[in-house]
């Protein structure tokens, strides 16, 4: 590849992120996070790009560069030229990122450029497994058994302690509940005892006999909270990885899809609406995808009855962690995904677990 070139290249990538930190404080990396932020920003800004020849022109080729220095980074990708027109050779065959780019704006959100990232780092990696350049392909369950079944698609992300009682939604309201009860375990028994050397033994007596009470409860409750922290870590690590997307962001609300077959025949799918507190470390856009992992509630027949999705970020603060598990996340699960948002059935969503497929 001509020098000039790959500096013309590094050059519109500089360019593309001072703009986006300058105009919209967005801070970009080279990764499948920031494709998305990209991908969403074409979505909005559509119309705006196809009035003006020009300015398509220039949005096409800066995005294209940048989706791919994105697969050059992290698929083991090289620049080249065909035909006087920018290709990345990968090791299946060569990726075209700048004509991806323009037929998402020329189009719609089915020429995604976040789909096109994802679905071109999957065959990378199928390719390398079945050509033996790293480990191969895992036919084999990816997790260990949950909920009496295996995980096909693990993330094994070592969750925090401290992180899941902070941002997990059920952890944190355990947690306050159990230094509400140890408050009322400290009050109770301090006020009793301040009765009895009051001489009012009757009622300091009922004080410290509910403390008491209070406190079996507490030791009670700690050790089933402390069961359920063993057991979300242990799912963080080997439930399934599945795919949410933002639809709301006051209230915060996430679409999650997961893959409901319980290893029988049928293709089912279920769809369901989750509204959380925060999403530490994203940055929390209409339609960004979120990594989740979800555990399974078994059903009578063959497929789950529900599912309890939970993202990524509420175990790890590392970045570089979310952003595997975004890549290793199912296709067809993002497919699916898209699929709802495409097609409006979103709003019909609600807490409740929707299956579809047969």
């Amino acid at each position: 590849m001509d020098p000039k070139i790959l500096l013309k290249i590094e050059q519109s990538n500089r360019t593309l992120l001072d703009r986006m930190k300058s105009r919209f404080n967005l801070s970009l990396g080279f990764d499948a996070q920031s494709i998305q932020t990209i991908d969403q920003m074409i979505n909005q800004f559509r119309e705006q790009f196809k009035q003006d020849i020009a300015v398509m022109e220039v949005a096409a080729e800066e995005f294209g560069v940048f989706l791919g220095e994105c697969l050059v980074r992290n698929a083991q990708g090289q620049w080249v030229e065909d035909d006087g027109q920018l290709m990345v050779q990968l090791n299946f065959g060569r990726a075209n990122p700048l004509g991806k780019a323009r037929k998402h704006i020329e189009h719609d959100a089915s020429e995604s450029i976040f789909g096109f990232y994802l679905s071109t780092i999957a065959l990378v990696n199928q390719h390398a497994g079945k050509h033996g350049t790293q480990e191969k392909v895992r036919k084999e369950p990816d997790g260990a058994v949950i909920n009496e079944s295996y995980s096909t698609n693990a993330p094994h992300v070592k969750a925090s302690l401290w992180r899941l009682m902070k941002h997990d939604d059920d952890l944190r309201l355990w947690s306050n509940l159990i230094l509400i009860a140890g408050f009322g375990v400290f009050f109770l028994s301090v006020w009793g005892a301040r009765l009895i050397s009051q001489d009012q033994v009757l009622w300091g007596g009922i004080l410290l006999a509910l403390g008491i009470a209070l406190l079996v409860f507490l030791l009670y409750f700690s050790i089933l909270f402390l069961r359920a922290l063993h057991m979300t870590r242990v799912m963080f690590y080997n439930a399934l990885l599945s795919p949410a997307m933002i639809i709301s962001l006051d209230p915060l609300k996430l679409a999650c899809v997961a893959e409901m077959g319980n290893g029988r025949d049928g293709d089912y799918w279920g769809w369901k609406m989750r509204e959380v507190k925060d999403l530490p470390g994203h940055h929390r856009q209409l339609h960004e995808i979120i990594p989740c992992v979800s555990v399974f509630r078994d059903g009578p027949g063959d497929h789950h009855a529900d599912f309890d999705p939970r993202p990524i970020c509420w175990g790890t603060s590392d970045k570089k962690e979310v952003e595997r598990c975004l890549q290793k996340t199912d296709r067809e699960a993002l497919e699916q995904l898209q699929m709802l948002i495409r097609d409006g059935n979103f709003a019909q969503l609600s807490d409740e677990v929707r299956i579809v497929g047969h």
